[in-house]
């Protein structure tokens, strides 16, 4: 596993290198960014660009910089939070057809890598306040089990944690 700040681009470019030429069976990307604020009306235009800093643009570099080792495995999976405050969905909604859009580009060229965004659930994180609903054992578990179940139909879609497409 690799902590890696995604929004430092020549961070996530040396840790691909510093992984070598392994194969990358699964790229988990797992961004989250949220301030809490009291409403959606309290964020200001420098929240709603970092969430998108960090949970598109660094999502993408990982996935960039990554691909060569994960064409070596033929298989990836990003992994995507949801959230309930507007600068944090408008983010979300961004990767969704990020994720989309590329798995249709790598089908295009003949490649075999599959990209799936996975929303974990409502978790009781920090991040939520500690209000979530979803177990995190249970939710963990459906995301192995998702992605050891994917298929070449799955690509560029956005599922829950239980199988159940959430867009």
């Amino acid at each position: 596993m690799l902590d890696i700040d995604y929004t430092d681009e020549r961070a996530l470019k040396g840790a691909a290198r510093d992984y070598g030429n392994n194969p990358l069976d699964c790229l988990v990307n797992c961004a989250g960014f949220g301030v809490n604020p009291d409403d959606s009306w309290s964020y200001d235009a420098d929240m709603v660009l970092e969430s998108f800093k960090v949970m598109t643009l660094g999502l993408f570099l990982a996935t960039k910089y990554f691909k060569p080792q994960l064409e070596l495995s033929e298989s990836i999976a990003g992994n995507n939070d949801e959230g309930e405050n507007i600068g944090y969905r408008m983010a979300k909604a961004a990767l969704n057809q990020q994720t989309k859009t590329l798995a249709q580009e790598l089908t295009r060229a003949g490649s075999k890598i599959r990209l799936l965004a996975v929303c974990p659930g409502f978790i009781a994180t920090k991040m939520t306040n500690f209000r979530g609903k979803d177990d995190i054992v249970k939710s963990c578990e459906g995301i192995v089990n998702m992605v050891l179940g994917l298929s070449a139909e799955d690509s560029g879609s956005l599922k829950k944690w239980n199988g159940n497409t959430t867009w």
